[in-house]
Protein backbone atom coordinates (compact mmCIF):
# COMPACT_ATOMS: atom_id res chain seq x y z
CA UNK A 1 0.00 0.00 0.00
CA UNK A 2 1.56 3.69 -0.79
CA UNK A 3 2.16 5.70 2.09
CA UNK A 4 2.51 9.55 2.18
CA UNK A 5 6.24 9.73 4.95
CA UNK A 6 7.23 13.21 4.87
CA UNK A 7 7.04 16.62 2.32
CA UNK A 8 9.46 19.45 1.98
CA UNK A 9 8.73 22.62 0.91
CA UNK A 10 10.18 25.58 -0.34
CA UNK A 11 9.66 28.87 -2.01
CA UNK A 12 6.19 27.50 -2.41
CA UNK A 13 3.18 30.28 -2.15
CA UNK A 14 3.42 31.73 0.82
CA UNK A 15 6.58 29.76 2.01
CA UNK A 16 9.96 31.19 2.02
CA UNK A 17 13.14 30.36 1.70
CA UNK A 18 13.14 28.57 4.85
CA UNK A 19 12.30 24.31 3.86
CA UNK A 20 9.24 23.60 5.50
CA UNK A 21 8.90 20.13 6.64
CA UNK A 22 6.20 17.41 7.35
CA UNK A 23 6.15 14.16 8.60
CA UNK A 24 2.24 12.71 8.11
CA UNK A 25 0.24 10.06 10.24
CA UNK A 26 -0.22 6.65 9.02
CA UNK A 27 -2.67 6.15 7.40
CA UNK A 28 -2.90 10.50 5.58
CA UNK A 29 -6.70 10.65 5.41
CA UNK A 30 -7.78 14.52 5.64
CA UNK A 31 -5.78 17.50 6.04
CA UNK A 32 -7.66 19.93 8.14
CA UNK A 33 -6.54 22.84 9.96
CA UNK A 34 -8.06 26.76 10.72
CA UNK A 35 -7.43 29.27 7.56
CA UNK A 36 -4.09 30.37 6.80
CA UNK A 37 -2.23 27.54 8.34
CA UNK A 38 -1.26 25.97 4.49
CA UNK A 39 -3.48 23.21 3.89
CA UNK A 40 -4.00 24.40 -0.21
CA UNK A 41 -0.54 25.11 0.06
CA UNK A 42 0.07 21.24 0.87
CA UNK A 43 -2.51 19.89 -1.29
CA UNK A 44 -0.91 22.02 -4.32
CA UNK A 45 2.41 20.39 -3.62
CA UNK A 46 1.07 16.99 -3.26
CA UNK A 47 -0.63 17.81 -6.37
CA UNK A 48 1.90 19.48 -8.39
CA UNK A 49 4.83 16.77 -7.39
CA UNK A 50 2.34 13.80 -8.16
CA UNK A 51 0.78 14.69 -11.20
CA UNK A 52 2.51 17.76 -12.37
CA UNK A 53 -0.47 19.70 -11.99
CA UNK A 54 -0.08 23.78 -11.33
CA UNK A 55 -3.05 25.94 -9.82
CA UNK A 56 -4.93 28.34 -12.14
CA UNK A 57 -2.26 30.90 -11.97
CA UNK A 58 0.48 28.53 -12.86
CA UNK A 59 4.07 28.96 -11.71
CA UNK A 60 4.10 32.92 -11.50
CA UNK A 61 1.08 31.87 -8.55
CA UNK A 62 2.73 29.42 -7.17
CA UNK A 63 6.55 29.76 -6.90
CA UNK A 64 6.70 32.31 -3.95
CA UNK A 65 6.69 36.16 -4.90
CA UNK A 66 9.94 38.13 -5.47
CA UNK A 67 8.62 40.97 -4.28
CA UNK A 68 7.64 39.52 -1.21
CA UNK A 69 11.20 38.04 -0.57
CA UNK A 70 12.87 41.26 -1.53
CA UNK A 71 14.75 39.11 -3.86
CA UNK A 72 15.54 38.64 -7.82
CA UNK A 73 15.54 35.27 -7.91
CA UNK A 74 13.64 32.38 -5.54
CA UNK A 75 14.00 29.03 -5.84
CA UNK A 76 11.11 26.40 -4.82
CA UNK A 77 11.56 22.85 -3.60
CA UNK A 78 8.88 20.21 -3.71
CA UNK A 79 10.24 16.74 -1.86
CA UNK A 80 7.92 14.16 -1.18
CA UNK A 81 8.78 10.90 0.71
CA UNK A 82 7.00 7.99 0.24
CA UNK A 83 6.12 4.12 -0.16
CA UNK A 84 5.15 2.81 -3.51
CA UNK A 85 2.94 0.61 -3.80
CA UNK A 86 5.86 -2.87 -4.01
CA UNK A 87 6.77 -0.97 -0.52
CA UNK A 88 10.28 0.64 -1.98
CA UNK A 89 11.32 4.10 0.06
CA UNK A 90 10.84 6.58 -3.20
CA UNK A 91 12.21 10.09 -2.87
CA UNK A 92 10.58 12.55 -5.58
CA UNK A 93 12.00 16.05 -5.74
CA UNK A 94 11.28 18.72 -7.70
CA UNK A 95 13.02 22.33 -8.16
CA UNK A 96 11.53 25.38 -9.33
CA UNK A 97 13.04 29.31 -9.98
CA UNK A 98 11.53 32.40 -10.60
CA UNK A 99 13.55 35.06 -11.55
CA UNK A 100 12.95 38.99 -12.41
CA UNK A 101 15.09 40.63 -15.43
CA UNK A 102 16.70 43.94 -14.00
CA UNK A 103 15.87 46.79 -16.00
CA UNK A 104 12.51 45.33 -17.84
CA UNK A 105 10.78 44.02 -14.60
CA UNK A 106 9.61 40.82 -15.72
CA UNK A 107 8.97 37.77 -14.02
CA UNK A 108 10.66 34.85 -15.82
CA UNK A 109 9.38 31.16 -14.26
CA UNK A 110 11.04 28.01 -15.09
CA UNK A 111 10.92 24.25 -14.21
CA UNK A 112 14.97 22.54 -13.40
CA UNK A 113 15.68 19.11 -13.69
CA UNK A 114 13.12 16.52 -11.46
CA UNK A 115 14.82 13.87 -9.76
CA UNK A 116 13.41 10.50 -8.46
CA UNK A 117 15.13 8.18 -5.90
CA UNK A 118 14.16 4.80 -5.25
CA UNK A 119 15.72 2.61 -2.61
CA UNK A 120 14.02 -1.28 -2.65
CA UNK A 121 13.63 -3.50 0.29
CA UNK A 122 16.94 -4.75 0.22
CA UNK A 123 18.78 -1.15 0.21
CA UNK A 124 19.84 -1.24 -3.47
CA UNK A 125 19.17 2.45 -4.72
CA UNK A 126 18.45 3.63 -8.11
CA UNK A 127 17.55 7.29 -9.28
CA UNK A 128 15.30 8.85 -12.49
CA UNK A 129 16.07 12.21 -14.13
CA UNK A 130 13.17 14.02 -16.25
CA UNK A 131 15.93 14.02 -18.72
CA UNK A 132 15.66 10.40 -19.43
CA UNK A 133 12.14 9.83 -18.88
CA UNK A 134 8.75 10.76 -18.29
CA UNK A 135 8.87 12.01 -14.29
CA UNK A 136 5.04 12.38 -13.57
CA UNK A 137 4.19 9.00 -15.58
CA UNK A 138 6.78 7.10 -13.33
CA UNK A 139 5.04 8.79 -10.62
CA UNK A 140 1.54 7.63 -11.62
CA UNK A 141 3.17 3.97 -11.52
CA UNK A 142 4.74 4.12 -8.36
CA UNK A 143 1.51 5.43 -6.79
CA UNK A 144 -0.75 2.79 -8.56
CA UNK A 145 -3.60 5.05 -9.27
CA UNK A 146 -4.31 7.38 -12.50
CA UNK A 147 -4.21 11.20 -12.42
CA UNK A 148 -8.02 11.39 -12.50
CA UNK A 149 -8.48 9.73 -8.86
CA UNK A 150 -5.22 12.19 -7.36
CA UNK A 151 -6.83 15.29 -8.83
CA UNK A 152 -10.88 14.80 -8.08
CA UNK A 153 -10.47 12.22 -5.09
CA UNK A 154 -7.36 12.36 -3.02
CA UNK A 155 -6.55 15.83 -3.45
CA UNK A 156 -9.06 17.76 -3.70
CA UNK A 157 -9.62 20.96 -1.87
CA UNK A 158 -12.95 21.90 0.09
CA UNK A 159 -14.26 23.95 -1.93
CA UNK A 160 -14.02 21.81 -5.12
CA UNK A 161 -15.66 18.28 -3.17
CA UNK A 162 -18.80 19.16 -3.94
CA UNK A 163 -18.58 18.39 -7.73
CA UNK A 164 -20.59 15.10 -7.86
CA UNK A 165 -22.99 17.28 -8.15
CA UNK A 166 -21.82 19.63 -11.07
CA UNK A 167 -23.92 19.61 -14.10
CA UNK A 168 -24.02 15.91 -16.03
CA UNK A 169 -21.43 16.64 -18.57
CA UNK A 170 -19.15 17.98 -16.44
CA UNK A 171 -20.04 15.06 -14.13
CA UNK A 172 -19.64 12.35 -16.92
CA UNK A 173 -16.37 13.68 -18.27
CA UNK A 174 -14.53 13.37 -14.59
CA UNK A 175 -16.19 9.69 -13.90
CA UNK A 176 -14.76 8.80 -17.46
CA UNK A 177 -11.97 9.76 -16.25
CA UNK A 178 -11.62 8.18 -12.74
CA UNK A 179 -12.76 4.92 -14.64
CA UNK A 180 -10.63 5.44 -17.51
CA UNK A 181 -13.49 4.61 -19.45
CA UNK A 182 -11.69 6.43 -22.67
CA UNK A 183 -9.26 4.05 -22.53
CA UNK A 184 -11.48 1.24 -22.43
CA UNK A 185 -13.41 2.94 -25.22
CA UNK A 186 -10.17 3.17 -26.95
CA UNK A 187 -9.41 -0.32 -26.53
CA UNK A 188 -13.09 -1.84 -27.59
CA UNK A 189 -12.31 0.84 -30.97
CA UNK A 190 -8.89 -0.61 -31.37
CA UNK A 191 -9.67 -4.42 -31.12
CA UNK A 192 -12.69 -3.93 -33.21
CA UNK A 193 -10.32 -2.11 -35.63
CA UNK A 194 -7.82 -5.03 -35.49
CA UNK A 195 -10.98 -7.90 -35.27
CA UNK A 196 -11.75 -6.01 -38.82
CA UNK A 197 -8.18 -6.42 -40.03
CA UNK A 198 -7.92 -9.68 -39.43
CA UNK A 199 -11.32 -10.44 -40.77
CA UNK A 200 -10.29 -8.37 -44.04
CA UNK A 201 -6.35 -10.79 -43.52
CA UNK A 202 -8.87 -14.09 -43.72
CA UNK A 203 -10.91 -12.63 -46.15
CA UNK A 204 -7.64 -12.21 -48.33
CA UNK A 205 -5.86 -15.76 -47.32
CA UNK A 206 -9.75 -17.30 -47.83
CA UNK A 207 -9.27 -15.99 -51.61
CA UNK A 208 -6.08 -16.96 -51.61
CA UNK A 209 -6.39 -20.29 -50.27
CA UNK A 210 -7.90 -21.85 -54.02
CA UNK A 211 -4.92 -20.10 -56.14
CA UNK A 212 -2.61 -21.76 -53.41
CA UNK A 213 -4.57 -24.85 -54.01
CA UNK A 214 -4.37 -24.91 -57.73
CA UNK A 215 -0.48 -24.08 -57.29
CA UNK A 216 -0.22 -27.02 -55.37
CA UNK A 217 -2.56 -29.07 -57.85
CA UNK A 218 -0.07 -27.70 -60.60
CA UNK A 219 3.33 -28.21 -59.08
CA UNK A 220 1.88 -32.13 -58.37
CA UNK A 221 1.19 -32.27 -62.09
CA UNK A 222 4.14 -31.06 -62.92
CA UNK A 223 6.30 -32.78 -60.47
CA UNK A 224 4.32 -36.51 -62.01
CA UNK A 225 5.08 -34.67 -65.58
CA UNK A 226 8.95 -34.18 -64.63
CA UNK A 227 8.93 -37.90 -63.13
CA UNK A 228 6.94 -39.64 -65.84
CA UNK A 229 8.97 -37.44 -68.50
CA UNK A 230 11.71 -38.73 -66.80
CA UNK A 231 10.77 -42.19 -67.35
CA UNK A 232 9.79 -41.99 -70.40
CA UNK A 233 12.72 -40.46 -71.05
CA UNK A 234 15.15 -43.31 -69.54
CA UNK A 235 12.29 -45.54 -71.38
CA UNK A 236 12.61 -44.34 -74.69
CA UNK A 237 16.56 -43.98 -74.73
CA UNK A 238 16.75 -47.83 -73.88
CA UNK A 239 14.06 -48.37 -76.24
CA UNK A 240 16.69 -46.43 -78.74
CA UNK A 241 19.69 -47.91 -77.71
CA UNK A 242 17.91 -51.34 -78.15
CA UNK A 243 16.54 -50.24 -81.34
CA UNK A 244 19.93 -49.03 -82.96
CA UNK A 245 21.14 -52.37 -81.82
CA UNK A 246 18.54 -54.22 -83.93
CA UNK A 247 19.19 -52.01 -86.37
CA UNK A 248 22.84 -52.99 -87.04
CA UNK A 249 21.98 -56.37 -86.45
CA UNK A 250 19.30 -56.24 -89.20
CA UNK A 251 21.97 -54.05 -91.61
CA UNK A 252 24.40 -56.97 -91.37
CA UNK A 253 21.89 -59.62 -92.11
CA UNK A 254 20.54 -57.03 -94.92
CA UNK A 255 23.94 -56.84 -96.09
CA UNK A 256 24.44 -60.88 -96.07
CA UNK A 257 20.70 -61.45 -97.49
CA UNK A 258 21.73 -58.76 -100.29
CA UNK A 259 24.45 -61.06 -101.26
CA UNK A 260 22.84 -64.52 -101.01
CA UNK A 261 20.32 -62.69 -103.12
CA UNK A 262 22.75 -61.52 -105.84
CA UNK A 263 24.01 -65.31 -105.85
CA UNK A 264 20.31 -66.68 -106.39
CA UNK A 265 19.60 -64.15 -108.73
CA UNK A 266 22.77 -64.74 -110.47
CA UNK A 267 22.05 -68.99 -110.44
CA UNK A 268 18.31 -67.76 -111.63
CA UNK A 269 20.14 -66.47 -114.30
CA UNK A 270 22.59 -69.40 -115.14
CA UNK A 271 19.76 -71.69 -114.54
CA UNK A 272 17.28 -69.76 -117.29
CA UNK A 273 20.42 -69.77 -119.97
CA UNK A 274 20.87 -73.30 -119.33
CA UNK A 275 17.23 -73.95 -119.22
CA UNK A 276 17.28 -72.36 -122.79
CA UNK A 277 20.09 -74.10 -123.80
CA UNK A 278 18.09 -77.11 -123.19
CA UNK A 279 15.07 -76.28 -124.80
CA UNK A 280 17.53 -75.48 -127.86
CA UNK A 281 19.19 -78.93 -127.75
CA UNK A 282 15.67 -80.49 -127.53
CA UNK A 283 14.01 -78.56 -130.19
CA UNK A 284 17.33 -79.17 -131.97
CA UNK A 285 17.26 -83.42 -131.41
CA UNK A 286 13.78 -83.25 -132.09
CA UNK A 287 14.05 -81.27 -135.64
CA UNK A 288 16.83 -83.52 -136.25
CA UNK A 289 15.04 -86.83 -135.13
CA UNK A 290 11.97 -85.69 -137.08
CA UNK A 291 13.60 -84.29 -140.43
CA UNK A 292 16.21 -86.23 -141.12
CA UNK A 293 16.31 -89.22 -143.23
CA UNK A 294 18.55 -92.22 -142.32
CA UNK A 295 19.82 -94.25 -145.15
CA UNK A 296 20.39 -97.39 -143.27
CA UNK A 297 17.82 -99.88 -141.88
CA UNK A 298 16.16 -99.92 -138.65
CA UNK A 299 18.20 -102.10 -136.49
CA UNK A 300 21.69 -99.69 -138.14
CA UNK A 301 19.57 -96.78 -136.93
CA UNK A 302 18.87 -98.50 -133.16
CA UNK A 303 22.23 -99.89 -132.98
CA UNK A 304 23.85 -95.89 -134.38
CA UNK A 305 21.72 -94.63 -131.68
CA UNK A 306 22.64 -97.07 -129.27
CA UNK A 307 26.04 -96.34 -130.05
CA UNK A 308 25.27 -92.89 -129.76
CA UNK A 309 23.69 -92.97 -126.39
CA UNK A 310 27.12 -94.78 -124.95
CA UNK A 311 29.26 -92.23 -126.62
CA UNK A 312 31.24 -90.17 -124.47
CA UNK A 313 29.84 -87.19 -126.12
CA UNK A 314 26.78 -87.82 -124.94
CA UNK A 315 27.44 -89.59 -121.45
CA UNK A 316 29.00 -86.18 -120.78
CA UNK A 317 25.37 -83.75 -121.72
CA UNK A 318 23.55 -86.66 -119.85
CA UNK A 319 25.88 -86.36 -116.73
CA UNK A 320 25.96 -82.47 -117.40
CA UNK A 321 21.73 -82.26 -117.97
CA UNK A 322 21.60 -84.40 -114.44
CA UNK A 323 24.30 -81.94 -113.16
CA UNK A 324 21.82 -78.86 -114.64
CA UNK A 325 18.99 -80.33 -113.64
CA UNK A 326 19.86 -81.11 -109.50
CA UNK A 327 21.49 -77.64 -109.78
CA UNK A 328 18.10 -76.57 -111.10
CA UNK A 329 16.32 -77.82 -108.29
CA UNK A 330 19.00 -77.09 -105.87
CA UNK A 331 18.45 -73.16 -107.07
CA UNK A 332 15.07 -73.83 -107.27
CA UNK A 333 14.94 -74.52 -103.34
CA UNK A 334 17.61 -72.03 -102.76
CA UNK A 335 15.27 -69.37 -104.59
CA UNK A 336 12.55 -70.58 -102.20
CA UNK A 337 14.63 -70.00 -99.17
CA UNK A 338 16.10 -66.64 -100.33
CA UNK A 339 12.26 -66.17 -101.09
CA UNK A 340 11.15 -67.08 -97.84
CA UNK A 341 14.11 -65.06 -95.88
CA UNK A 342 13.14 -62.31 -98.63
CA UNK A 343 9.68 -61.97 -96.79
CA UNK A 344 10.53 -62.37 -93.78
CA UNK A 345 13.45 -59.66 -93.95
CA UNK A 346 11.22 -57.48 -95.72
CA UNK A 347 8.40 -58.02 -93.00
CA UNK A 348 11.54 -57.68 -90.54
CA UNK A 349 12.00 -54.43 -92.37
CA UNK A 350 8.11 -53.29 -91.95
CA UNK A 351 8.59 -54.01 -88.40
CA UNK A 352 11.35 -51.84 -88.31
CA UNK A 353 10.04 -49.03 -90.09
CA UNK A 354 6.72 -48.90 -88.04
CA UNK A 355 9.31 -48.86 -84.88
CA UNK A 356 11.59 -46.47 -86.39
CA UNK A 357 8.16 -44.52 -86.99
CA UNK A 358 7.02 -44.66 -83.46
CA UNK A 359 10.61 -44.07 -82.62
CA UNK A 360 10.31 -40.79 -84.20
CA UNK A 361 7.04 -39.50 -83.36
CA UNK A 362 8.35 -40.50 -79.72
CA UNK A 363 11.28 -38.62 -80.37
CA UNK A 364 8.95 -35.55 -81.83
CA UNK A 365 7.09 -35.41 -78.95
CA UNK A 366 10.08 -35.81 -76.69
CA UNK A 367 11.30 -32.19 -78.35
CA UNK A 368 8.13 -30.90 -78.47
CA UNK A 369 7.26 -31.41 -75.02
CA UNK A 370 10.90 -29.98 -74.53
CA UNK A 371 10.69 -27.12 -76.37
CA UNK A 372 6.96 -26.69 -74.08
CA UNK A 373 8.82 -26.84 -71.08
CA UNK A 374 11.98 -24.52 -71.99
CA UNK A 375 9.54 -21.67 -73.12
CA UNK A 376 7.34 -22.10 -69.70
CA UNK A 377 10.31 -21.97 -67.77
CA UNK A 378 12.81 -19.92 -69.92
CA UNK A 379 15.66 -22.40 -69.86
CA UNK A 380 17.51 -22.48 -73.14
CA UNK A 381 17.76 -26.39 -74.30
CA UNK A 382 20.99 -27.59 -74.43
CA UNK A 383 22.81 -30.77 -72.42
CA UNK A 384 22.42 -28.98 -69.29
CA UNK A 385 18.77 -28.72 -69.85
CA UNK A 386 17.66 -31.61 -68.00
CA UNK A 387 20.12 -30.76 -64.61
CA UNK A 388 18.96 -26.99 -64.64
CA UNK A 389 15.13 -28.37 -65.28
CA UNK A 390 15.53 -30.48 -61.87
CA UNK A 391 17.07 -27.62 -60.26
CA UNK A 392 14.04 -25.80 -61.12
CA UNK A 393 11.53 -28.13 -60.32
CA UNK A 394 13.58 -28.40 -56.86
CA UNK A 395 13.31 -25.03 -56.25
CA UNK A 396 10.01 -24.53 -57.10
CA UNK A 397 8.85 -27.63 -54.76
CA UNK A 398 11.26 -26.18 -52.10
CA UNK A 399 9.28 -23.03 -52.47
CA UNK A 400 6.02 -24.14 -52.52
CA UNK A 401 6.68 -25.97 -49.68
CA UNK A 402 7.97 -23.18 -47.64
CA UNK A 403 5.24 -21.26 -48.91
CA UNK A 404 2.84 -23.74 -47.58
CA UNK A 405 4.75 -24.26 -44.26
CA UNK A 406 4.47 -20.18 -43.75
CA UNK A 407 0.70 -19.99 -45.25
CA UNK A 408 0.32 -22.56 -42.65
CA UNK A 409 1.66 -20.83 -39.50
CA UNK A 410 0.52 -17.63 -40.93
CA UNK A 411 -3.12 -19.04 -40.62
CA UNK A 412 -2.16 -20.74 -37.04
CA UNK A 413 -1.01 -17.25 -35.64
CA UNK A 414 -3.66 -15.43 -37.12
CA UNK A 415 -6.19 -18.09 -35.22
CA UNK A 416 -4.35 -17.89 -32.25
CA UNK A 417 -4.63 -14.02 -32.33
CA UNK A 418 -8.64 -14.31 -33.10
CA UNK A 419 -8.90 -16.62 -30.17
CA UNK A 420 -6.74 -14.31 -28.09
CA UNK A 421 -8.85 -11.22 -29.31
CA UNK A 422 -11.99 -13.09 -28.55
CA UNK A 423 -10.75 -13.55 -25.21
CA UNK A 424 -9.57 -10.34 -24.68
CA UNK A 425 -13.10 -9.08 -26.19
CA UNK A 426 -15.03 -11.25 -23.96
CA UNK A 427 -12.95 -10.14 -20.82
CA UNK A 428 -13.84 -6.14 -22.09
CA UNK A 429 -16.89 -7.21 -22.08
CA UNK A 430 -17.84 -8.45 -18.81
CA UNK A 431 -15.24 -5.58 -17.13
CA UNK A 432 -17.52 -2.94 -19.35
CA UNK A 433 -20.59 -4.62 -17.66
CA UNK A 434 -19.00 -3.88 -14.12
CA UNK A 435 -17.89 -0.95 -15.39
CA UNK A 436 -21.73 0.46 -16.38
CA UNK A 437 -23.77 -1.75 -13.04
CA UNK A 438 -20.85 0.43 -11.36
CA UNK A 439 -21.81 3.61 -12.97
CA UNK A 440 -25.57 3.10 -12.92
CA UNK A 441 -24.88 2.94 -8.87
CA UNK A 442 -23.10 6.24 -9.01
CA UNK A 443 -25.65 7.92 -10.93
CA UNK A 444 -27.96 6.57 -8.51
CA UNK A 445 -26.01 7.62 -5.48
CA UNK A 446 -25.70 10.90 -7.63
CA UNK A 447 -29.42 11.72 -7.99
CA UNK A 448 -29.90 10.47 -4.03
CA UNK A 449 -27.47 13.41 -3.54
CA UNK A 450 -29.34 15.73 -5.92
CA UNK A 451 -32.28 14.44 -3.49
CA UNK A 452 -30.93 14.73 -0.66
CA UNK A 453 -29.24 18.49 -0.91
CA UNK A 454 -32.38 19.82 -1.85
CA UNK A 455 -33.80 18.41 1.33
CA UNK A 456 -30.44 20.06 2.97
CA UNK A 457 -31.41 23.42 1.64
CA UNK A 458 -34.88 23.06 4.16
CA UNK A 459 -32.54 22.75 6.64
CA UNK A 460 -30.43 25.61 5.67
CA UNK A 461 -33.59 27.63 6.18
CA UNK A 462 -33.80 26.44 9.53
CA UNK A 463 -30.38 27.18 10.07
CA UNK A 464 -31.35 31.02 8.89
CA UNK A 465 -34.58 31.06 10.86
CA UNK A 466 -32.33 30.04 13.97
CA UNK A 467 -29.76 32.62 13.09
CA UNK A 468 -33.04 35.17 13.12
CA UNK A 469 -33.84 34.30 16.30
CA UNK A 470 -30.49 34.70 17.57
CA UNK A 471 -30.68 38.14 16.36
CA UNK A 472 -33.36 39.08 18.09
CA UNK A 473 -32.83 37.75 21.59
CA UNK A 474 -29.11 39.22 20.66
CA UNK A 475 -31.00 42.73 20.89
CA UNK A 476 -33.61 41.80 23.45
CA UNK A 477 -30.58 41.90 25.56
CA UNK A 478 -29.39 44.68 24.66
CA UNK A 479 -31.98 46.10 26.37
CA UNK A 480 -31.89 44.25 29.47
CA UNK A 481 -30.27 45.67 32.69
CA UNK A 482 -29.84 42.73 35.03
CA UNK A 483 -26.43 41.46 34.22
CA UNK A 484 -26.41 38.28 36.22
CA UNK A 485 -29.74 37.46 33.88
CA UNK A 486 -27.94 38.91 31.22
CA UNK A 487 -24.71 37.02 31.58
CA UNK A 488 -27.41 33.75 32.05
CA UNK A 489 -28.87 34.59 28.39
CA UNK A 490 -25.01 35.22 26.95
CA UNK A 491 -24.33 31.60 28.27
CA UNK A 492 -27.31 30.71 26.39
CA UNK A 493 -26.17 32.32 23.36
CA UNK A 494 -22.91 31.05 23.57
CA UNK A 495 -24.43 27.08 23.84
CA UNK A 496 -27.38 27.90 21.29
CA UNK A 497 -24.11 29.46 18.88
CA UNK A 498 -21.98 25.81 19.78
CA UNK A 499 -25.03 23.96 18.93
CA UNK A 500 -25.45 25.96 15.66
CA UNK A 501 -22.39 25.18 14.87
CA UNK A 502 -22.60 21.30 15.56
CA UNK A 503 -25.83 21.74 13.51
CA UNK A 504 -23.76 23.33 10.26
CA UNK A 505 -21.16 20.32 10.76
CA UNK A 506 -23.62 17.92 10.83
CA UNK A 507 -25.69 19.99 7.67
CA UNK A 508 -22.05 19.18 6.05
CA UNK A 509 -21.75 15.57 6.58
CA UNK A 510 -25.28 14.63 5.23
CA UNK A 511 -23.78 13.00 2.31
CA UNK A 512 -21.39 10.70 4.74
CA UNK A 513 -24.15 9.31 6.49
CA UNK A 514 -26.65 11.59 8.33
CA UNK A 515 -29.89 12.21 6.48
CA UNK A 516 -32.00 14.67 6.05
CA UNK A 517 -34.98 13.75 8.34
CA UNK A 518 -32.26 13.27 11.25
CA UNK A 519 -30.66 16.95 10.51
CA UNK A 520 -34.15 18.75 10.48
CA UNK A 521 -35.13 16.76 13.73
CA UNK A 522 -31.93 17.67 14.95
CA UNK A 523 -32.32 21.46 14.06
CA UNK A 524 -35.84 21.36 15.08
CA UNK A 525 -34.65 20.00 18.88
CA UNK A 526 -32.23 22.31 18.99
CA UNK A 527 -34.61 25.87 17.93
CA UNK A 528 -36.87 24.17 20.92
CA UNK A 529 -34.66 23.97 23.69
CA UNK A 530 -32.99 27.39 22.95
CA UNK A 531 -36.40 29.19 22.72
CA UNK A 532 -37.15 26.98 26.38
CA UNK A 533 -34.09 28.76 27.68
CA UNK A 534 -34.76 31.88 26.53
CA UNK A 535 -38.01 31.73 27.96
CA UNK A 536 -37.23 30.83 30.81
CA UNK A 537 -34.44 33.27 31.37
CA UNK A 538 -36.78 36.29 30.75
Amino acid sequence: MVKFIGLKIQGIRSIGDSPQCINFLTPLTIIQGPNGTGKTTVIEALNYITTGALPAGKMPTFIHNNQIANKPRVDALVQLIFKDIKGNTCTATKRLNASVVRGVRKLTTKSDEFNLKIVDKFGNPKSLSSKIGDFNKEMLNLIGVPKAILEFVLFCHQEESNWPLSEPKELKQRFDAIFEVTKYVKALDAIKRNIKELNLQIQLIDKELPHLESNLRSRAELTMNYDTSRTTLKQNRVIIDNLLEEKKVVEAELVVTREKLEKAVEASHKFEVIKGKINTHQRYMEEFLTESNYPGTREQLLIAINDLSHSSEILEAEANRMSIVRNISTFAKKIADLKKEEEYYRERMIEYDSKQMVMKNREDEYLTFLNQLSEKYQIPLGPTFIDKLKAQADATMAKAAESTKLESARADELSDNIESLRIQLAEYKSESQSKRQEFYKLSQAICIAERDFKNAENASNAVVKLSQEIVKWETQLQSLGDFKLLDDIWDNLQEMQSALNVLRLDLMELGAGTSIDDAREMSTAVLERMNGKLENCL
